[in-house]
This record gives C-alpha cells, sequence and structure tokens, in this order.
C-alpha cells in the first residue's frame, strides 16, 4: 500500500513539474514530500505498535483471547463461528449475537470485529501453519477447525 502511495504521488508530482512553473514546482515538490514524509510515519508507527504486542492470540480450553493495540477480546469456543487462513491472516468469525467479552477492547473496534472477524497476520504468531491447526483443534475440543 505504501509503495502505491508513492508511484500516485510521484506521478503526480511529475504532472506538476511539467504544468507549473519552476517556485511553484518546487512549492509542490516540498508538500508532496512532506506529506510522503507524515504518512509513511504513520504506517511505520501502527506496524511499531502492532509488533509490540507480545502474544497476539491464545487458545485456551474455555475460548481465545485475542490481543491488540485496541485492547483485548475473548471469546468462548461456543461463539466461533469459524477460522479459516486468507493468504497471510488468520481470520476468526464470530457468531453475530453471541457472547463475547468485549469490555477490554476499543469501544469504535468492536464493529470492526464483530462485521470482519479477527484478523491477525500468520506472521506475529510466529507458530507452523499444521501446529495453529493442531492446537485450534485440540483446545476447541474438535469445534473448530482452521480451514
Amino acid at each position: 500500500m505504501l509503495t502505491g502511495g508513492v508511484v500516485v504521488a510521484t506521478a503526480v508530482l511529475t504532472g506538476l513539474l511539467l504544468w507549473l512553473e519552476h517556485t511553484a514546482a518546487l512549492a509542490a515538490s516540498l508538500g508532496f514530500l512532506v506529506l510522503w514524509a507524515v504518512l509513511a510515519g504513520a504506517y511505520v508507527l501502527a506496524w511499531l505498535r502492532m509488533r509490540a504486542v507480545a502474544s497476539p492470540l491464545g487458545l485456551h480450553g474455555d475460548g481465545v483471547v485475542s490481543r491488540s493495540p485496541y485492547g483485548e477480546l475473548v471469546v468462548p469456543w461456543e461463539s466461533v463461528e469459524s477460522a479459516r487462513v486468507e493468504g497471510p491472516l488468520l481470520r476468526i468469525r464470530i457468531r453475530p449475537g453471541a457472547p463475547v467479552d468485549h469490555t477490554r477492547l476499543r469501544p469504535a473496534a468492536w464493529p470492526v470485529v464483530e462485521a470482519n472477524g479477527i484478523r491477525i497476520t500468520l506472521a506475529a504468531l510466529d507458530v507452523p501453519l499444521e501446529e495453529l491447526r493442531q492446537a485450534f483443534t485440540v483446545q476447541s475440543s474438535g469445534r473448530v477447525q482452521v480451514a
């Protein structure tokens, strides 16, 4: 995503340089450079916050515990609708209206989780996929299989 933004910004900047005079082109160039630096910095800060979470996923006998910079979410196994690997992500869907402890989660984050499920990058889990599948099966007593 960051690379796509750089390509678009470069194309716009090149167009402005061809269209504007030298002083205005320099001002536009500096403006785009500052904008790119702000966006890149925001991306890096978000990435660092995600990496600061020591244990993003916990599988226990009573349910799933998901931790993120947005808080902690506890989902009983009965409330888990499905778990599947989608490219580089593990997505855990929650049954609509099911009991979930989201009191330690930022209020603005719950509607996103409710609609899209819990999404965790596999790189952050640092566990081979087969071991992850086995852990889901064992901890959920066979109720949840990772597809």
